[in-house]
């Protein structure tokens, strides 16, 4: 029955990628990625606890909801966009904003020197340990946090106008990846390389498999150094070797064990729901003090007190129900499915929050991502509009206002 299950999963990758023609389209990307994830865990042996078949058939409805949400992002039609060129001013931006990350970097560091002090724990370790406690209750972490967003932003923007600046886009990734490793964990890495492969398909319509082999042996050297420095503390590589390859599978298919605990014992940990703790966050940022529930407990999935705190997209809207988180998944499907489109069309803005979308669609299996990185979207269509709307704008400002001086003059000369 559990390959039955599989069978669907696949089924549904056929169905999305007829429907979408293409292997970016959100609904395939969803339904492949699960259908790989759910291969991982048949394959796991007796590493987890077995998962309940109500728990199979929810994921695939999940699947279902998320494909149905897709069809429909396909119906509405889309207006015919205006694509200004790429300015002397536009490029100016960039070259600023390249410049401000670049020149923060020293800082950045020295902040987290004095994070770690003169601790005998490895580099990577010690600045996870300190970071997390400092959570939404630090401005210099917000601060650098910000500057390490910007230069994920930057970095797509220089790969996507690398024909004229391709050393510019070479540098531009590289600091990112600098800054995005630095605190120890793999979310960053991971999703500035998923964001640059989506950028350049958007670009080039193809599969670069050079840039593909390149971003996946960077997220690998990331996971690795995680792994490696943060969880098992360093020591020798060639006896952790077996720890740090079960921690990837943990990290692939334990998300999916945790969710069954869930639906076993649904008030086994306290429920964190991904819009409540936007609303919370919004209201930390405000002033008040609240408590935002940022990382969830711990349950065991395995054996030998295996223990995991990852419970896939579905958890955090199963306190809706069950049917009210399907809803939820359709609506993510639908709009996940219009900004596709809209990327599609050109419009740069969308490539760039798309391309950071399909993370979200990538590692649905471990968390949910899609409300909880709205923050990060509004920088994105911020900057976004700021490098390539706000010159076409002061542009047409400047000319409205010359229009109607020369009318006032001519109008003076014929009086």
């Amino acid at each position: 029955m559990f390959f039955g299950v599989i069978s669907i999963f696949g089924l549904l990758s056929v169905v999305n990628y007829r429907f979408g023609r293409s292997v970016f389209f959100p609904s395939f990307v969803f339904s492949a990625v699960w259908t790989v994830d759910l291969c991982l865990l048949a394959s796991s042996g007796n590493m987890f606890y077995p998962v309940l078949m109500e728990t199979l058939i929810l994921l695939a409805l999940g699947c279902v909801a998320f494909s149905i949400g897709a069809f429909a992002g396909l119906v509405p039609p889309l207006s015919k966009p205006y694509l200004p060129e790429f300015s002397d001013t536009s490029n100016r931006i960039i070259n600023w904003l390249l410049f401000f990350v670049i020149a923060t970097i020293p800082f950045y560091y020295r902040w987290l020197a004095e994070l770690t002090g003169n601790g005998d724990s490895p580099f990577l370790q010690m600045v996870r340990m300190a970071t997390q406690e400092m959570m939404g209750k630090s401005t210099a972490f917000t601060f650098f946090g910000t500057v390490s967003e910007l230069s994920r932003i930057i970095a797509m923007m220089c790969l996507w106008e690398r024909e004229k600046f391709p050393k510019r886009a070479v540098l531009a990734i590289a600091v990112s990846f600098l800054l995005s490793i630095s605190t120890g964990q793999k979310f960053s890495p991971f999703l500035l390389a998923c964001s640059l492969i989506a950028v350049d398909w958007f670009k080039t319509r193809r599969v670069r498999w050079k840039l593909l082999a390149i971003m996946a042996s960077i997220m690998l050297a990331a996971a690795t150094a995680v792994e490696f420095y943060v969880h098992l503390g360093g020591g020798s590589f060639t006896e952790n070797i077996g720890s740090v390859f079960d921690i990837f599978v943990l990290y692939g298919s334990g998300g999916i064990v945790g969710f069954d605990q869930t639906v076993r014992h649904p008030h086994i940990i306290p429920d964190i729901s991904s819009i409540g703790t936007v609303f919370l966050r919004v209201t930390r940022k405000l002033g008040a003090d609240v408590d935002v529930p940022e990382v969830p407990d711990f349950v065991n999935i395995g054996p030998n007190s295996l223990r995991d705190n990852a419970f896939t997209m579905f958890w955090t809207y199963l306190d809706l129900g069950y049917v009210g988180m399907l809803a939820i998944v359709v609506v993510i499907g639908f709009f996940t499915t219009i900004a596709y489109r809209l990327a599609l069309q050109g419009r740069k803005r969308w490539i760039f929050l798309y391309a950071t979308l399909l993370y979200s669609i990538i590692f649905s299996f471990f968390t949910d991502y899609f409300v909880p990185m709205s923050y990060y979207l509004f920088k994105i269509a911020l900057v976004s509009w700021c490098v390539y709307a706000l010159p076409v704008r002061l542009r047409q400002f400047r000319d409205f206002i010359s229009e109607s001086v020369r009318n006032d003059l001519g109008r003076s000369r014929v009086v």
